[in-house]
């Protein structure tokens, strides 16, 4: 579904149904993360409703798998506003399954059978700690 040169955590694709990876490869090249959010929420537009004939569960984890792996389309860096991360993981925290968690215990948790996701939140808790460290070297607190 994605070349090997992506570094995009393809995992939570891998383990859809091969049923759903229709609706879920459309959901991911055609919907900003803002709007898998709200479908996640709300449920999916009239169009895809008609077009994949999937129950809410089902559609829960599409979205799920969609946004987890649209997350990690992501390329955190130093500087990348620490409100953002934090929200980032807000967001994978809840489409896993585990709300008010921090990026480092949810990348042990998902590290066996989503290791490049890991690796993504493990950057996030490294550029968090850049960004403090260079707050408290510019402000001396």
């Amino acid at each position: 579904m994605f070349s090997e040169q992506d570094s995009l955590a393809t995992s939570f694709f891998d383990n859809l149904p091969l049923a759903h990876r229709n609706a879920a490869m459309e959901i991911f090249n055609f919907a900003s993360l803002k709007q898998m959010l709200e479908m996640r929420l709300e449920g999916p537009d009239e169009v895809l409703e008609r077009r994949y004939s999937l129950k809410k569960e089902q559609w829960t984890e599409v979205f799920d798998a969609v946004i987890l792996t649209k997350l990690s389309y992501f390329k955190v860096r130093f500087g990348f506003p620490t409100i953002y991360l934090d929200r980032l993981v807000e967001i994978a925290g809840f489409c896993l399954g585990f709300p008010n968690i921090d990026a480092q215990n949810l990348a042990l948790i998902v590290q066996r059978e989503h290791p490049v996701f890991a690796d993504w939140l493990k950057q996030i808790d490294a550029v968090k700690r850049q960004n403090q460290l260079y707050k408290q070297k510019t402000t001396g607190r």
